[in-house]
């Protein structure tokens, strides 16, 4: 390792866990805090942690060339940009035409550009393709069954669409083999699951208040892709 850069991912690295702890925090307090401050603090910390993310991980492209991380940061980055503008439509009071829309074309190809990240830069010691495809086809099972039961509409090929970019995400984060990084996998899982969530949430449940969990999720699942991601960032040893 580039031993200029240790202390400089050794503060990467306790940023993010204190993101991570902060997302327990907040989850815990969901039945305490009135909703507007817990909405605001969710999507604060949020925020944070994908914007920082995205610096990161451009930053750790920067020095190492690894084309993966630049994937990542743009999604992370993209994805940011996109629920800032989903928060200011909260508070300007259009919450409830917030969905579907224009910002989640936003949230879903910075999930898309995380799981490219993941499909293509990491080992070449793949999960059974079985498993991949199996975890893809059950991302299906449930906006397939909205569309056959209630017919095509926005809302269930949005639905859709959230589906098959998280069963992307989380597919590729099986692909981890002995002296990986163990905290990629359960990144993708927690962010995988809060967007097959979201849709449902946004079309069903967007009254219940317990729902807004799904922010402290986001948050620890970024944090968990990024501190998952740093053993990829090393530059190639030269000469390699």
């Amino acid at each position: 390792m580039n031993t200029s850069a240790k202390p400089a991912t050794l503060c990467v690295t306790f940023f993010f866990i204190a993101v991570i702890a902060l997302s327990i925090v907040l989850a815990l307090l969901i039945v305490i805090l009135p909703a507007d401050i817990f909405l605001a603090l969710s999507n604060y910390l949020q925020i944070i942690a994908a914007i920082a993310g995205a610096l990161v991980l451009l930053w750790l492209w920067h020095r190492s060339g690894k084309k993966h991380l630049l994937w990542a940061g743009a999604g992370f980055g993209l994805w940011g940009l996109a629920n800032i503008a989903w928060y200011v439509s909260a508070l300007l009071g259009f919450r409830s035409q917030v969905f579907p829309g224009i910002i989640d074309i936003g949230l879903i190809l910075g999930l898309i550009l995380i799981a490219v990240a993941l499909w293509t830069g990491l080992s070449q010691e793949r999960s059974s393709p079985l498993t991949r495809l199996a975890i893809l086809v059950v991302s299906l099972v449930v906006p397939g069954w909205m569309i056959v039961t209630a017919g095509f509409s926005l809302p269930a090929f949005f639905t859709l669409l959230y589906f098959v970019a998280s069963g992307l995400l989380i597919a590729g984060g099986l692909d981890i083999t002995k002296g990986e990084n163990p905290l990629l996998m359960p990144g993708t899982i927690l962010l995988g699951i809060s967007f097959m969530i979201y849709p449902l949430r946004e079309i069903y449940l967007v009254a219940d208040p317990i729902m807004a969990v799904i922010g402290p999720l986001v948050s620890a699942g970024f944090a968990l892709i990024l501190l998952g991601l740093l053993p990829f960032s090393e530059p190639a040893p030269a000469g390699a």
